[in-house]
């Protein structure tokens, strides 16, 4: 390897490396958005849910910066297919962690309607379907970290706990629905509060998919049918 080479790989290298802290940081920004969502809506707390909605716009700059870099980093070293790999699979999970941003975007929104929530606060698993979620993204972020496919198989089949969750929850309130129908609308807010605690498990899925592709060349369904949004 030439002087010239060695010094496009270590540029390639570095490049590499500073996405992949981006998406770990983006990453851990989500996370944090989740859990802040859900403790504004079962608390009723309309600041820390407008705190949320204020900073998922970061998510979504880191999102549309990492892909600039994604794109500026094909154009002008053209890697081989094992780096191609986790070039665009980078690109991929940032799309996936803008999702889940949005996801706690909209959970937070749920917040200002609810007040104080005797309701809200009840329904225990919101708090644990945050919790299963946010285990399983980092796993995932630990598995890309280390091109670990088998880390990643095990994060996806944690996402069945997170369906069966949602409809436990679904259950939950389906009764309070029928017990107490003035209070109609807010169990169909929490209703769909679970429901995008589900689909942010799909992406979460999504991304130990990538991981697996990353380290393997591999691109195939870990799990269940998943929603796309």
């Amino acid at each position: 390897m030439s002087a010239s080479e060695r010094h496009t790989r270590v540029a390639f290298d570095d490049a590499l490396r500073s996405l992949e802290d981006e998406v770990l940081r983006m990453g851990g920004m989500v996370s944090g958005l989740l859990q802040r969502a859900v403790a504004a809506l079962q608390a009723g707390d309309r600041a820390a849910a407008a705190s949320v909605v204020a900073d998922d716009a970061g998510v979504d700059a880191l999102h549309l910066d990492i892909e600039q870099r994604v794109v500026a980093l094909l154009a002008t070293q053209q890697p081989m297919a094992g780096d191609l790999r986790v070039v665009t699979s980078i690109l991929g999970i940032a799309i996936d962690l803008e999702r889940l941003g949005d996801h706690a975007e909209g959970i937070a929104r749920l917040a200002p309607f609810r007040g104080r929530s005797s309701l809200a606060r009840s329904v225990v698993d919101l708090s644990y379907m945050t919790g299963v979620v946010r285990g399983m993204l980092h796993d995932a972020l630990e598995a890309f970290t280390r091109r670990d496919p088998v880390l990643a198989q095990a994060v996806a089949t944690r996402d069945a706990t997170v369906d069966a969750l949602n409809e436990q929850v679904f259950r939950v309130l389906l009764t309070h629905m029928a017990e107490q129908p003035r209070r109609l609308s807010e169990a169909i807010d929490l209703v769909m509060a679970a429901m995008r605690l589900e689909r942010a498990g799909d992406h979460v899925t999504n991304i130990a998919e990538r991981v697996v592709y990353a380290a393997t060349g591999v691109l195939r369904p870990l799990g269940g049918s998943r929603a796309p949004a």
